[in-house]
């Protein structure tokens, strides 16, 4: 159960990183001086997240960890269809605001 877990919690922290990353040049240009130092901490967190996701022990399957795992994967899958819709930047920028905040607290919640 635990490996399961520490599987699921990396591939949706390297989810939300990928996309954030492939998608940072085409936000970062819509966006003013500060929106533009928000997105690169915002990469920043992502990266940190996801590179702790594989470096803890990630084993507290506890019902809230579960809970936020189930949040982070519909908000990654509505960056991905806000993406898909050509949103505004704006829109998928909150949306990665959320699933960057939701994968730091899983890790942080889940690790042993």
């Amino acid at each position: 159960m635990a490996a399961t877990l520490k599987t699921n919690i990396v591939q949706q922290a390297k989810m939300t990183y990928d996309t954030l990353d492939d998608q940072y040049d085409a936000l970062y240009s819509a966006q003013t001086t500060k929106g533009r130092d928000q997105l690169k901490a915002m990469l920043g967190a992502a990266r940190d997240a996801y590179w702790k996701a594989e470096r803890d022990d990630l084993r507290d399957d506890n019902l809230y960890v579960q809970q936020l795992m189930s949040e982070l994967k519909a908000t990654n899958e509505n960056v991905q269809s806000a993406i898909a819709a050509q949103k505004k930047a704006a829109q998928i920028i909150a949306l990665f605001a959320e699933a960057v905040k939701l994968v730091a607290a899983v890790v942080a919640l889940a690790a042993v």
